[in-house]
């Protein structure tokens, strides 16, 4: 299945290519084809399998967990755990929401992102895009996806105040290097550094749960 972002490319590299071999030689038109078949490639979208797991932070984008630590979160400045995502290929795919919940905001900003020895983006080239989500039962997390590239790009296909499902489409990047969630501290770990995962698929940690005690002499259900 091919991403909806990548018809158009697809599309034009397909309809070339046979313009050429229509009009011209068929051998000219082996480079187009050959482009259009890689476009395949990179703009393919498989259906996530969705765990049935409530209190999952599933992963935004498909890639290799590189680094999980307690941290600080730049965005809501508080403690948190982080699992940063290092996106595969060339960090152009599908990104999807890692809880249910309503989005709180949106920001795009170098800022957190800058690192030592790197340039930051020129204004109207930001390499940070985040996204804050809030469960219904008020856990808050942030995904932030980053590139060290200007050319970089990140469709959100919903806006603040509007709701998203476990697991479900939210976006498409292009040209980003890693993502990065950031989770109320005491989240459960469920991911390991090298782990390899995929967008709406695999869960990065669980959020806890405190349960209360049941009453002296009740059985649970």
């Amino acid at each position: 299945m091919i991403a909806r972002e990548g018809v158009v490319p697809v599309g034009i590299a397909a309809l070339s290519a046979a313009a050429v071999a229509y009009f011209a030689d068929p051998a000219w038109s082996i480079a187009l084809w050959a482009l259009a078949a890689f476009l395949l490639f990179v703009f393919r979208e498989t259906k996530p399998e969705i765990p049935n797991l409530p209190l999952a932070v599933l992963s935004p984008g498909d890639g290799d967990v590189v680094e999980v630590t307690e941290t600080r979160d730049p965005w809501l400045e508080r403690d948190a755990l982080r699992v940063r995502v290092a996106l595969g290929g060339l960090g152009i795919g599908v990104l999807r929401s890692p809880v249910e919940g309503k989005v709180m905001d949106y920001w795009t900003s170098a800022q957190p992102f800058d690192e030592p020895g790197t340039q930051r983006a020129s204004a109207g080239s930001p390499n940070c895009y985040s996204v804050w989500v809030q469960t219904d039962e008020g856990d808050d997390v942030v995904f932030a996806v980053s590139s060290l590239r200007p050319i970089s790009r990140f469709k959100l296909y919903t806006a603040p105040g509007e709701r998203i499902g476990f697991g479900k489409r939210i976006g498409f990047v292009y040209f980003a290097h890693a993502v990065d969630v950031f989770m109320p501290s005491g989240t459960r770990r469920r991911a390991s550094t090298g782990d390899a995962v995929g967008a709406g698929s695999s869960a990065l940690a669980e959020l806890a749960r405190d349960v209360a005690a049941a009453p002296e002499g009740s059985e649970a259900c």
